[in-house]
């Protein structure tokens, strides 16, 4: 193997790497609540959809959505991505994976789940999100769990 080969099969790994730490940054940030971290990971030009939730392009109907929906829709809010798939294509990338959340609204527990499409643009060496859609298949209340009572990490104590 030359060494043009090993350094492009090397960079495929670093970005691959790089784009699954980005989608665990997703997670992470939106449910802590740390918007503005959240809204760095994408592209100016993002174009999101999420359904009956709505649809945005550009970062500031993203913006708005996120600082003003958001936090009213779920509090306590946990996202699990698993199932990743990313396809390479230079600076250019699209990916898919499953979801699943689980938040408190309105005082009711509420799970869900579903899918993501994803698009990716490396800009200026950082890999960021240029277009997200949301596929949710669920999301369904619960009575009673989570949202009632002392817990710790969703455990009765």
């Amino acid at each position: 193997m030359s060494n043009k080969e090993l350094e492009k099969r090397l960079q495929q790994l670093e970005d691959r790497e790089a784009i699954k730490e980005l989608r665990a940054r997703y997670c992470w940030t939106v449910d802590e609540g740390k918007y503005e971290e959240f809204l760095s990971l994408f592209t100016d030009d993002v174009e999101c959809d999420f359904g009956n939730l709505g649809t945005f392009k550009g970062k500031a109907e993203w913006r708005k959505f996120v600082y003003e929906t958001i936090p009213t829709f779920f509090s306590r809010m946990r996202h699990l991505i698993h199932n990743e798939i990313t396809e390479l294509d230079g600076d250019q990338v699209k990916g898919k994976a499953y979801f699943e959340f689980v938040g408190i609204r309105q005082g009711d527990s509420f799970v869900g789940g579903g899918h993501y499409e994803h698009k990716y643009s490396k800009i200026n060496g950082e890999w960021k999100f240029r277009a997200i859609k949301a596929v949710i298949y669920y999301m369904t209340p619960f009575k009673e769990g989570w949202a009632k009572g002392n817990d710790y990490c969703g455990l009765k104590i």
